[in-house]
């Protein structure tokens, strides 16, 4: 009798048209098996929401790229080629001006350090928007910026260094501390400043010393590093598989 009644509930899509009066006219022992099936349908859906919860953490370039929106595919419309060539001329550029540190010891002390800056320093306004020096001259976390806006919040370390490694090749190893940091790169641009990226306590971080003018030649790659214009060699974005 109980499994008749219980196969007489209503189903999941007409759980929203059960009205408190349809509900009442229930006898109790149906009230209690559809509480029953709530109860568990609820537990299922909070096991889901834990799960994409844990996704706000993670940066937003490496859900991004994979937003069908978002994508480009080989062979795709003019459209996407229009976008592919726009995205291989700025690595060639990038090629152009800047080249990795073949020297280990290396550094931007043998010409005058215009300017400087790190991670902290960066500002956007949105999640969204390319990020710049702080304007407010507080830096190092003084200025407003959320965290979500932040580079660290743009970029995963492992998606960084494979984009570093698709448009420049393979990096020369570099001998980091073994411990807050795991990888380390420094490209150098061609009036001797330097540009530094790498891995700290599992985050994307970078750091520059040098002349005003590569400074902003490293805004612009850092920006195209964190956006959706980097390109494999295949033609889709870096970072996906075709």
């Amino acid at each position: 009798m109980s499994n008749n009644k219980a196969s007489s509930l209503p189903t999941p899509p007409s759980l929203q048209d059960l009205t408190v009066s349809k509900f009442e006219s229930l006898e109790p022992g149906q009230q209690e098996a559809l509480f029953h099936t709530l109860r568990i349908e609820i537990a299922r859906l909070q096991e889901i929401e834990k799960d994409w919860c844990r996704l706000t953490w993670c940066p937003r370039l490496d859900t991004q790229i994979h937003l069908p929106s978002t994508r480009i595919e080989p062979g795709g419309s003019e459209d996407d080629a229009d976008g592919e060539d726009d995205g291989y001329k700025q690595m060639d550029m990038f090629r152009e001006k800047w080249s990795y540190s073949e020297n280990e010891h290396e550094t931007s002390t043998t010409f005058k350090r215009d300017t400087s800056w790190h991670s902290y320093d960066l500002h956007g306004e949105s999640a969204d928007s390319d990020l710049g020096l702080c304007t407010t001259h507080l830096g190092r976390c003084g200025c407003s910026t959320p965290w979500e806006f932040g580079f660290s919040a743009r970029i995963s370390s492992q998606l960084l260094l494979y984009r570093i490694t698709v448009i420049f090749g393979m990096p020369p190893p570099r001998v980091s501390d073994g411990f807050k940091v795991c990888w380390e790169v420094e490209l150098k641009h061609i009036d001797g400043s330097v540009l530094r990226f790498n891995d700290w306590k599992g985050s994307a971080s970078t750091g520059f010393n040098g002349s005003t003018d590569a400074s902003s030649d490293g805004l612009k790659l850092l920006n195209f590093l964190i956006g959706l214009e980097c390109l494999h060699t295949y033609g889709m974005r870096a970072g996906i598989m075709a």
